[in-house]
């Protein structure tokens, strides 16, 4: 078990059934929504608030380091 929302079924194929697929899609999409979503935050405040309109969204790249890099591919770094 990785501890996370997506357990496998071992009666529907464990981590190669569809069910688990699917659900690590739905997961997929909605890390990918909040990292957008984040960054829209971060422009507007930096352009409104700070004055400086600079976009943000080049540095959430970082999010993909610390990702494939430290956490390791689903969950399986040495963190």
């Amino acid at each position: 078990e990785s501890g996370g929302p997506c357990v496998p079924n071992e009666e529907t194929g464990g981590i190669f059934g569809d069910e688990y697929a699917q659900c690590l899609e739905d997961i997929k999409r909605e890390y990918i929504v909040g990292t957008a979503i984040a960054s829209m935050i971060g422009c507007l405040l930096m352009g409104l608030v700070a004055n400086l309109p600079i976009a943000l969204a080049p540095g959430m790249g970082m999010n993909a380091y610390f990702t494939y890099s430290v956490v390791g591919w689903r969950g399986g770094g040495s963190v």
